[in-house]
């Protein structure tokens, strides 16, 4: 879905730079998520991570169901 939002909301000749601005971003984070990652797993064990990321997965699927400008695509 994400990228089928930024197919139909980008000028055409900008989607490569926006790809590559995404790209950037998100292999950025890798490496500070992994420490934050190992801070929570060091701090309070293996399963707390995995309640925060399936919470983090659940929020982020609600937002977008329930977001009109996302069932409008």
């Amino acid at each position: 879905p994400f990228s089928t939002a930024i197919m139909k909301t980008v000028d055409h000749s900008m989607i490569g730079r926006i790809i590559s601005v995404i790209g950037v971003i998100s292999n950025g984070l890798t490496p500070i998520a992994m420490g934050l990652g190992g801070i929570v797993i060091d701090n309070f064990g293996l399963s707390i991570l995995f309640y925060l990321a399936a919470a983090s997965i659940l929020i982020t699927s609600v937002l977008t169901v329930t977001n009109k400008e996302i069932q409008k695509l």
